[in-house]
């Protein structure tokens, strides 16, 4: 009975100890750097006159930085943007995906080592072009009044 005692004794004093102590791990296991796949949306930009007609939605990117940020990154998925180059004239088009193309949210400072798949293929409407010829047609008239606005 004296060892039951002696735990009940201070118990308030014992549970704030305790509660600050997994309070304190929590707080240094979210600033431990981790690596995680998360998902990144897609945007890919088809050149002027054109349109997608197929292309993915999501990928996926390796990160790594502390799991409170990677915690923000849950919740404000990043974007990887991509433009077609208006000299494309192919339907179908491989994209290569870097991780220098990811566009992370505002205030979130994490690493991205990797994008899987590391290109995609999308496809474009139909690319139609006719040579038209062209004719000038040039019709001058002359001035007929002078510099003083007397006609000659």
């Amino acid at each position: 009975m004296a060892a039951w005692s002696r735990l009940a004794a201070n118990w308030p004093l014992k549970l704030t100890s305790l509660l600050l102590a997994l309070l304190l791990w929590s707080v240094v296991a979210f600033e431990e750097p981790s690596t995680r796949l998360i998902r990144i949306q897609l945007q890919v930009t088809a050149p002027e006159g054109r349109e997608l007609i197929e292309a993915p939605a999501t990928a996926q990117a390796l990160v790594t930085g502390p799991a409170r940020e990677l915690l923000e990154l849950a919740a404000r998925p990043p974007i990887l943007a991509r433009v077609i180059a208006d000299t494309v004239t192919a339907r179908r088009v491989t994209i290569a995906l870097s991780p220098a193309d990811v566009i992370l949210p505002r205030g979130v400072t994490v690493d991205v080592r990797d994008v899987q798949p590391s290109e995609i293929t999308v496809e474009l409407d139909s690319l139609y072009q006719r040579l038209v010829p062209v004719r000038a047609s040039l019709r001058a008239r002359a001035d007929t009044a002078g510099i003083d606005g007397t006609v000659t």
